[in-house]
């Protein structure tokens, strides 16, 4: 009788573990999904304003100018999310399957050049 009881609190307290482990993964989980969209947004802007720039350029064959002079392109590279190299990449975390999870690290990149 008494193993048996002190079995159930064993199991109760795994149970517990597990449902906490399991409800910060979702909310990790759920936190880099938000980050990422914010990433996907920004570089799909980020996108669309080069895309903008190359027509400009395109359609007057205008001679190189500074970034500010360019319609629309006074935002580009101050909120860009740089991507890096795959050898920039650390492996030294796990997600609860074990496999690494990849994350960035970050560098001091240099101001951008304004031709």
């Amino acid at each position: 009788m008494l193993k048996a009881k002190r079995r159930v609190l064993k199991n109760r307290g795994y149970a517990l573990n597990c449902r906490m482990r399991r409800v910060q993964n979702q909310a990790q989980m759920e936190s880099d999904n938000v980050q990422l969209k914010d990433q996907i947004r920004s570089l799909r802007q980020m996108v669309q304003d080069l895309q903008n720039r190359l027509y400009y350029y395109e359609q007057g064959q205008h001679s190189i100018v500074p970034q500010t002079e360019l319609p629309g392109m006074s935002t580009v590279m101050e909120s860009v999310v740089t991507p890096y190299a795959p050898s920039d990449w650390s492996s030294s975390q796990q997600d609860h399957f074990g496999s690494p999870l990849i994350t960035s690290t970050v560098k001091d990149e240099p101001s951008p050049r304004n031709y």
